[in-house]
Parts: structure tokens; C-alpha cells; sequence
């Protein structure tokens, strides 16, 4: 800076003066360390949240492929049932026409033929729609399998 300083008025001496300013943020070091904490905290939540969803296909795969595996092994179930309905029916089939047993016990049997018939239809959709949820899970098209 020049600049000029008396006593009097106008001032008739002048003088020289130079001078350094420096900054030095005191309080902005809380800022920049809450600043990395925050960061830091939303890595970490990052990384949980990874794991949760990694975690969840894992519990998905899981119940998918064990809903799978009961579900063939209910339709195997169904089928033997079947067999034997029917195995059953043929028999009372013969017997009525001999008149070995009554309208009323063929027809019970029939019956239960059908009944035994639906419930080894919806075993295997319901295998089926396993096989489907099973595929999906993980990742596939029903195209893409055999």
C-alpha cells in the first residue's frame, strides 16, 4: 500500500507500507470430517443394503427350489393314489357287474375314483406353476429350459 499520513492537511509525507493476509478456516475441519463421516456412513448403508438383497434371492432360491421339490414330490404321491383308484375302481367295476357289491358301494367308489383323478390334475399344476416360480427365481425363461 502507498498512502500518505501528517499532521496537517493535506498530508505532505508518504509512506510505504506492505502487508500478507492469510486464511485459515478454523471451524470448516468439523465440516470436512462430518462431511467423510456422512459419506462414509452412506458407503456402509450401501453395502448392507447389498448384502440384504443379496441375502433375500438367497431366502427366495431357497423357499422357490424347496416349494419345487414338494410340490413333484406331491404330484408322485397323487399319482400312486391314482393308481390305486383306479386299480380299485376296475375291481368294484367287475364286482358290480356280478353283483357282488351294491350301486351305492360302485358308485362311492367312482367317486373317490374322481375326486382321486382332480386332486392328481391340480398336483400336477401345481407342480407346474413351482417349476415356473422356480425359474423365475432364478433368473430363467421357460423357453430357455428343457
Amino acid at each position: 500500500d502507498i498512502g500518505r499520513s501528517d499532521d496537517e492537511w493535506p498530508p505532505h509525507e508518504e509512506s510505504w507500507s506492505a502487508g500478507v493476509k492469510v486464511t485459515w478456516p478454523l471451524f470448516e475441519g468439523g465440516a470436512r470430517r462430518a462431511s467423510v463421516r456422512k459419506a462414509e456412513s452412506i458407503l456402509n448403508e450401501a453395502r448392507a443394503d447389498e448384502l440384504s438383497g443379496r441375502d433375500g434371492v438367497i431366502v427366495t432360491l431357497n423357499e422357490t427350489w424347496a416349494s419345487l421339490q414338494d410340490a413333484i414330490d406331491n404330484a408322485g404321491v397323487q399319482s400312486k393314489f391314482l393308481q390305486s383308484a383306479e386299480t380299485r375302481a376296475k375291481i368294484s367295476q367287475a364286482q358290480y357287474a356280478n353283483g357282488l357289491i351294491s350301486f351305492d358301494d360302485w358308485i362311492i367308489i367312482e367317486d373317490n375314483l374322481v375326486r382321486t383323478q382332480k386332486s392328481f390334475l391340480e398336483a400336477q399344476v401345481n407342480a407346474s406353476l413351482a417349476e415356473a416360480d422356480w425359474v423365475q427365481a432364478k433368473g430363467g425363461t421357460l423357453e430357455n429350459e428343457n
